[in-house]
């Protein structure tokens, strides 16, 4: 990338050449036809798998939360029809 710089005080305009941070070529190949070489491609590669892994990984522990708390639920419910003592909650009504 280049960026043309001017010196307001000599009048003069430059060309920068240098990479500027953030614009740097992105792992670009050379030739500059957007493609990327295959070192390049292949850490593209894994951090797209340890990304695709994580996301599996927090899936799997929001299931196994999920059917842990559907478990507690459903004890819960089934000791309610029951009328387990222990877990028996008593309702009241009132009338306006």
């Amino acid at each position: 990338m280049e960026e043309m710089l001017t010196d307001v005080h000599a009048g003069t305009t430059s060309t920068l050449t240098t990479p500027v941070k953030g614009h740097e070529n992105d792992g670009r190949d050379d030739d500059d036809d957007g493609t990327l070489n295959a070192p390049q491609q292949d850490h593209q590669l894994a951090k797209v798998r340890d990304e695709i892994e994580a996301m599996r990984a927090a899936r799997e522990k929001d299931l196994q939360e999920f059917e842990k708390k559907q478990a507690e639920m459903e004890a819960t419910l089934r000791d309610c029809l029951t009328g387990s003592p222990e877990k028996t909650t008593t309702w009241t009504t009132t009338s306006d």
